[in-house]
């Protein structure tokens, strides 16, 4: 498997773990920074090793100037960067998508 490949198939995993997706879509909708007790409150109260994973693979970004080697206080806020911008975008089209082309029942087993 190439490096390509495993990449991809890395962000496919990220993806697929619980409260990523809302993550990220929390991020997109609010167009602009977040802080961590907005995205509790909003997306999931699991939101600080999900936030790791994401900054990890480049998707999310902290405004602050703390580390990810200690607590993350409630205050600190995050951004999609570049890339997870083009993930959220993704994100939404698939939703549409299914929305246009998933049996009623297929869709209301994600709300």
């Amino acid at each position: 498997m190439s490096d390509h490949e495993r990449f991809h198939r890395g962000l496919l995993d990220l993806i697929a773990v619980p409260g990523v997706v809302e993550i990220v879509i929390a991020l997109h909708e609010r167009c602009g920074s977040v802080s961590l007790a907005e995205l509790v409150e909003t997306a999931t109260p699991r939101a600080v090793p999900l936030l790791r994973s994401l900054a990890a693979a480049g998707q999310v970004s902290r405004q602050d100037s703390g580390t990810w080697d200690g607590p993350v206080s409630p205050d600190a806020r995050f951004v999609l960067t570049a890339s997870g911008v083009g993930l959220a975008n993704t994100l939404v089209e698939i939703e549409d998508w299914g929305r246009r082309n998933l049996p009623v029942s297929r869709r209301s087993h994600r709300a």
